[in-house]
């Protein structure tokens, strides 16, 4: 009988244990899981940011903020647009400094990165901006200026941004004066490579009751020629790109930019409203069109230099069209129109042509509003041309002329009226050696007349500005009428002589009422004045910026002049018959000189009715006096003496000091001359009566 036996099963063949399916299935959910988990937290990682202080974090680090962020709200997705709300930037002192209603991306955030740098436009809503205005800088500057520092090559990131609704509250900190800025609308496109945008247009309003005021500006720009892929990751070049700007500003507060515009002057003050127009076009920087317009209402002004004194302008308009082309630029047309001065000019800086015209009373009112001008009042109405070029060695000749009709000049020394004056002037300018030059300058006119010639501006290598050289000459007949105050212009009171000395000759603002009287102190405090004279100065050195230390020699030629008495005459009455007029000796020389800070003069001949006294030494700036008065003895000393004739010949010194206000006649010389007059005539005396005596002796009887 056969028997069946079954296969025994190999041990390869063996079937898993039991449970073996179960260990696999939790081991391919295993990897399923580890693969799947980083998926999974990377896809929730952007919602779990948006969620954590990370946001702030991102934004201080990435703005280099030194003060705090808060987001109140941030929604952060791969696949949604990058939305943040309420956003508040702090400074360090805890003062808002940004406010940021909404800021949403137009790309996705996965959109953003894959297609970085081109990272899209970015829409932000109603942000409120604190500006902080200093001397010499602001919280928004501080803030670019950490970017500009840390920026090491070109922009390589193209973005597009949207602001919405936009304020602005500008703080002078100095003064706590504050500005708001209103309804801002900003659109910007920014490509790589471009120092400026690519594109800007900006409008805004500036918040006043009386006045609101707007601005607006348009800015793009592109390259002149398509750039090559080797040049796209490098910096655009300004110079290789062309495009416009457009600006409109009205009722802009000129308070507002006092700061800004007092990095340029020192402590400057600021008041009115501004007013701007620009159209500049450009393609690169060898061809440059420009069409601009600024003007201002109610303007004050003020500085250091000026100190409390304030500019006043109530109107102004400065507008210019010129064209920089190939290094040349081309002055179409150029106008300034103010309060008291109207000016235009053409050309170029090779060839340049102006005419202007001006109202002097205006010109004074304004000036006096800034300035002290001692009781200066100016009026007539001027205009004149004026040329300029540029010489072969690079420097410039300028020539002017100018017209005065009516001109009439009051001031505390006297009244000057010309029914026509001209002043001419051609000179130049060096610019290598820093050294400017009159070569002649003629002013005219029927009263007043005064030539220059060789008059140079120069400053030795490191040293100060002096004017020297040339001659000057003030004449050859300058006319004097000076009556008593009260019949001038209504008013009452001494007024001193007028000085017709021109510019160059008063040296130092410490003359005061006229330079005139420093030469010729008789002058001083007089009220009245008739005659001409003439100035002549032959040498002079005057360094700018301390006058006092100047050195002048002139002379001051004299055909008549007549003279009330003042102080000085006055002092000298005492030796006189009578308080009379002075008379200056006829075609008379003075020489004079200016050293030391003193005036001296020599030989000055003072007539009177009965006596001539002659006068020489010095005056300095402070109006001291070093005098001495040369006189024969005055005729009421001797008037009842027996021998007056012979007396008549002495000559007495008579030192003067004090001031030209107060001078004084040296008492001691006074009786010392006393004395040496009694003795004198004690001697002349006995001399007489011994000599009639010996002639009745020696004369035989008949």
């Amino acid at each position: 009988m056969a028997t069946l036996q079954q296969p025994q099963p190999s041990p390869d063949s063996a079937g898993p244990p039991p449970g073996g399916s179960a260990v696999r299935r939790r081991r391919r959910w295993g990897l399923l899981a580890l693969w799947a988990a980083p998926l999974v937290v990377g896809g929730l990682l952007p919602s779990v940011v948006a969620r954590t202080p990370l946001v702030a974090w991102g934004i201080r680090t990435a703005a280099r903020w030194d003060g705090s962020v808060t987001v109140c709200r941030a929604s952060l997705g791969w696949f949604s647009p990058v939305v943040l709300e309420g956003v508040e930037l702090r400074d360090a002192q805890g003062q808002p400094f940004l406010e940021l209603a909404g800021l949403a991306s137009q790309k996705t955030l996965w959109q953003i990165l894959s297609s970085f740098p081109a990272v899209g436009s970015f829409r932000l809503e109603r942000p409120k901006l604190t500006l902080l205005v200093r001397r010499g800088g602001s919280n928004l500057e501080d803030l670019l200026a950490k970017h500009l520092t840390a920026e090491r090559g070109p922009r390589r990131v193209a973005f597009a941004l949207q602001i919405v609704d936009g304020s602005m509250r500008v703080v002078d900190v100095p003064s706590a004066q504050s500005w708001e800025i209103q309804k801002i609308e900003v659109t910007l496109d920014s490509s790589p490579g471009m120092v400026l945008p690519e594109r800007l247009e900006l409008a805004a309003s500036v918040a006043d009751a009386k006045q609101p005021g707007s601005l607006r500006v348009r800015f793009d720009q592109q390259p002149r020629e398509a750039p090559s892929k080797a040049a796209s990751s490098a910096v655009l070049d300004p110079g290789r790109t062309c495009g416009q700007l457009h600006l409109e500003a009205e009722a802009i507060p000129a308070a507002m930019l006092q700061q800004l515009a007092g990095r340029l002057v020192p402590e400057l003050r600021l008041s009115g409203t501004l007013g701007s127009k620009l159209n500049l076009q450009w393609a690169g920087t060898d061809q440059v069109g420009a069409d601009a317009e600024l003007s201002v209402a109610a303007l004050a002004f003020g500085s250091r230099q000026l100190g409390k004194d304030t500019v006043r302008l109530a109107r102004g308009r400065v507008a210019c069209r010129a064209v920089l082309q190939g290094g040349q630029l081309d002055v179409r047309q150029a106008t300034l129109d103010c309060d008291f001065l109207k000016v235009s000019a053409v050309g170029s800086l090779d060839r340049l042509a102006a005419s202007l015209s001006f109202n002097l009373k205006a010109l004074g009112d304004a000036l006096g509003r800034a300035i002290d001008r001692g009781g200066l009042d100016l009026a007539g109405d001027g205009w004149g041309t004026f040329h300029c070029g540029r010489s072969a060695d690079q420097g410039f000749r300028a020539a002017g002329e100018i017209r005065v009709r009516n001109l009439r000049v009051a001031s505390p020394w006297g009244n000057l009226s010309e029914p026509l004056a001209g002043l001419t002037v051609t000179g130049g300018w060096d610019p290598k050696a820093r050294r400017g030059h009159v070569d002649a300058a003629t002013l005219s006119g029927e009263a007043l007349a005064v030539e220059a010639k060789k008059i140079v501006l120069a400053q030795a290598a490191g040293g100060p500005w002096e004017l020297c050289g040339g001659r000057l000459v003030v004449g050859p007949n300058v006319r004097i009428e000076l009556q008593p105050a009260a019949r001038v212009a209504g008013e009452a009171g001494p007024r001193p002589l007028k000085t017709s000395s021109s510019p160059q000759v008063e040296p130092d603002p410490a003359i005061g009422q006229g330079a005139l009287k420093f030469i010729a102190p008789v002058l001083a405090g007089t009220i009245g004045a008739e005659g001409t004279f003439s100035i002549e100065l032959d040498d002079y050195r005057i360094p700018l910026a301390q006058p006092a230390k100047g050195e002048i020699a002139g002379r001051l030629l004299v055909q008549s002049l007549e003279v009330t008495p003042g102080p000085l005459v006055r002092e000298l009455a005492q030796l006189l018959t009578q308080l009379e007029p002075v008379r200056f000796k006829p075609q008379s020389i003075i020489p004079f000189r200016m050293v030391g800070g003193r005036i001296y003069h020599e030989g000055i001949e003072l007539r009177f009715s009965d006596l001539t006294i002659r006068t020489s030494g010095s005056v300095g700036l402070d109006q001291s006096l070093a005098l001495v008065a040369q006189m024969p003895v005055p005729p009421k000393w001797i008037a009842r003496m027996p021998v007056a004739a012979s007396l008549g010949n002495l000559v007495l010194s008579i030192p003067i000091t004090g001031t030209l206000r107060q001078p004084r006649l040296d008492r001691d010389e006074l009786a010392k001359a006393g004395r040496q007059l009694l003795g004198q005539a004690a001697r002349d005396l006995l001399k007489a009566e011994v000599g009639r005596q010996l002639d009745q002796l020696l004369t035989p009887p008949r």
